[in-house]
């Protein structure tokens, strides 16, 4: 689907038990008439993180899809997504 896309980082932390998300970075990426969009993205901390695309279609229609990611200290981002 071809379309307007804005993609959100955001980094998960915990207060009381319950998941608080605070966004880090986010990028206007459109896709491709594939329906495809590419980013790099890197985490600059260790935590976990969850990666938002929002997708408006030409024809107006919105879709919402998700990733989820961990940094590990000193080591390497590992993330993953596929948005349908």
């Amino acid at each position: 689907m071809e379309g307007r896309g804005e993609l959100s980082l955001l980094k998960i932390s915990y207060k009381d038990g319950k998941p608080v998300e605070t966004p880090v970075e986010k990028w206007q990426i459109d896709t491709n008439a594939e329906g495809v969009a590419q980013q790099q993205v890197t985490a600059s901390q260790a935590g976990q993180y969850r990666l938002s695309y929002k997708l408006t279609a030409a024809v107006g229609r919105e879709e919402r899809g998700e990733g989820r990611g961990r940094k590990e200290r000193g080591g390497c981002s590992s993330f993953r997504a596929a948005f349908f």
